[in-house]
């Protein structure tokens, strides 16, 4: 099968992460992929290394900046410009099927329509506001797409308000369980990070909801309690929104605790940062989807700690995998996360019951099978 797959950035994020995986299992399956990507970045390096044919057209991404006037023109003109190029692509490459990862995109939906094209969305996103928005994105999803995957039932309960529930197929995200590494990792020394201290890591990308400033929250208050800790955070911000990260290393230079708050911004290497892990929090503030990352976090085999929301209430099994905590209350939480502070054993047995949980219910394998039985279908 020739598939034409649509992304919506160059980051090496969850959503991106899991568009290289389905990529690498439709190749594996003899099928041909070419992915269209707005810009260069992280993403199309690894695409280049797997030898995966990729193009850059700008494709007229939907964001909250461009939620304006001014931004709609431009969206507009960039939206033509794509178009044109994109129907030339078409008739030289004559795809069967066009895959379309995240609601960010909806030029691919229009190009599949007007070609005939059978056309699959894949969301990994709960959009809640603008509500006119919202409802707009998910009426052109039901009109414009055969197929829908939603990556948690969250996803599936938000969207199918305006999607026909026929059209959507849950297909939770799977990764491939990480290995211990062989040689143990000098990043606690590269930090500065004690033996004794212990470290609570948050990874995601810098945005408003993503909890960067409740995961202080939340550091300040088990600060003041324990000095023996250290809160590593890991992440950058979207293009053209730096401002959020400049705010929030201003805050962090003006808290009391800030010697122990470690701000690595964007990394690579998420197999050691999780090595040194004690605890790890996904303190999203607003639904999270199915946040890749605690998949990533249950295969290094650590104790998870994440806000009652979204995808992280299928992922955890509460005292027994892990721990759900409020949203924006900091003195509640920083509570019970004390009793993973307070407890090695705890956190060592919420470890290894998150990792047999995700080999049980979040294979690599499982998320394979699945995935092509959807395009086969």
């Amino acid at each position: 099968m020739n598939i034409l797959m649509f992304h919506s950035n160059s980051d090496l994020y969850g959503a991106s992460r899991i568009l290289l995986f389905t990529i690498e299992t439709f190749q594996n399956e003899g099928h041909y992929c070419k992915v269209i990507l707005s810009s260069e970045g992280p993403l199309s390096n690894e695409l280049e290394q797997l030898k995966v044919d990729y193009e850059i057209i700008n494709l007229g991404i939907l964001r909250r900046k461009y939620l304006n006037f001014k931004g709609i023109i431009n969206r507009i003109k960039v939206t033509r410009k794509a178009w044109k190029a994109l129907n030339k692509l078409i008739e030289k490459q004559k795809p069967d099927l066009i895959y379309t990862n995240t609601s960010g995109i909806l030029i691919s939906a229009f190009i599949a329509k007007k070609h005939n094209i059978k056309h699959i969305w894949h969301l990994h996103e709960i959009i809640l506001r603008p509500k006119i928005f919202t409802i707009a994105i998910g009426k052109l999803i039901n009109s414009y797409s055969d197929k829908v995957v939603v990556v948690s039932e969250a996803v599936k309960r938000h969207w199918k308000k305006y999607i026909e529930v026929s059209k959507i197929t849950r297909i939770y995200n799977g990764i491939k369980t990480t290995k211990k590494l062989l040689k143990e990792s000098d990043l606690r020394s590269e930090l500065n990070i004690l033996p004794q201290e212990i470290v609570i890591t948050m990874i995601g990308r810098i945005n408003q909801w993503k909890g960067q400033d409740y995961f202080l929250d939340i550091a300040e208050v088990l600060l003041s309690e324990n000095k023996n800790l250290k809160f590593v955070m890991v992440g950058d911000p979207f293009p053209g929104n730096e401002y959020m990260a400049n705010n929030l290393e201003e805050r962090i230079s003006k808290m009391k605790f800030k010697d122990n708050i470690i701000n690595l911004y964007y990394r690579t290497d998420i197999n050691r940062i999780l090595e040194i892990t004690d605890i790890f929090i996904c303190p999203s503030i607003l639904p999270d989807p199915f946040p890749t990352v605690i998949l990533e976090a249950m295969s290094a085999e650590k104790a998870i700690v994440a806000t009652m929301q979204g995808g992280a209430l299928e992922m955890i099994v509460e005292n027994e995998t892990g721990l759900l905590i409020p949203i924006n209350k900091p003195q509640e939480a920083a509570k019970i996360i004390y009793k993973l502070i307070d407890v090695p054993s705890l956190r060592s047995g919420f470890a290894k019951a998150g990792k047999a949980r995700l080999e049980q219910n979040f294979s690599y394998d499982a998320f394979q099978k699945n995935i092509l039985q959807l395009i086969n279908s």
